[in-house]
């Protein structure tokens, strides 16, 4: 969970660590840990930037044949049926994991986790797939990592039961607040429009395209929500 600053009341271990997310202020993801999915939609440009800023690379299949033909060396994990190994030299380590149960995020996530780290950011969700981008968050509203998502115009972060999160200099940024699953004690501030002890499943209330004010504040008492805080490509790596 994650508190105003003085909050005085404390959160329930829900089995990762306390986190204050903001631009150009408290690092949102400790350690930097990037991940990287086989979604193609973000430019080689911004892929770099993010790799080069992170301190452990991982990477899904085809992920991280990307990486490699980038210049990194990351850990690659999957069943490998999309990864070209005439690069295998080229990676860190390649963990195969063939359970046909399992997705490419669930794997990433899994392997991420039972290696120490506590949270991470995502990248590469996005993609001309529908089925995989809506599996890769259910997936990740699963985990019991701490995920931030790295998207093409944005930042996004899974909040579940009892977390909350405040983003700085959010003034005039696009912000959404999505329901991954039935929510309650919803709260959003910092917007226009600002969301109030509320409930939201995915079939019913959402917050699309509000606009920053400030700095915004989200929080959920229980269930999982996202929040989606746009970012310009030109500003760059933010941890």
């Amino acid at each position: 969970m994650l508190n105003f600053p003085g909050e005085a009341k404390k959160p329930p271990d829900l089995g990762f660590p306390p986190r204050v997310l903001a631009f150009c202020h408290t690092p949102p993801v400790a350690g930097r840990v990037l991940g990287v999915l086989g979604g193609l939609d973000m430019p080689d440009g911004q892929l770099r930037a993010w790799a080069e800023s992170a301190d452990a690379l991982y990477a899904a299949d085809s992920a991280g044949s990307r990486l490699i033909r980038l210049g990194f060396k990351p850990v690659v994990v999957g069943d490998l049926d999309s990864f070209d190994f005439s690069l295998e030299s080229g990676a860190e380590r390649i963990v195969r994991d063939s359970d046909p149960n399992r997705t490419d995020c669930s794997k990433i996530l899994s392997l991420v986790e039972q290696e120490g780290h506590k949270s991470m950011t995502l990248a590469g969700l996005e993609g001309d797939l529908l089925d995989h981008v809506l599996s890769s968050l259910s997936v990740v509203a699963r985990s019991r990592l701490a995920v931030r998502l790295v998207l093409r115009s944005g930042l996004a972060w899974v909040l579940r039961s009892g977390d909350s999160v405040t983003v700085r200099k959010g003034f005039g940024r696009r912000v959404s607040l999505l329901p991954l699953e039935r929510s309650t004690g919803v709260n959003l501030s910092g917007v226009l429009w600002e969301v109030t002890e509320s409930v939201m499943e995915p079939a019913g209330f959402h917050s699309v395209s509000n606009e920053g004010t400030g700095d915004v504040h989200a929080s959920v008492s229980s269930g999982a929500v996202l929040l989606f805080v746009s970012r310009a490509v030109s500003e760059g790596p933010e941890w």
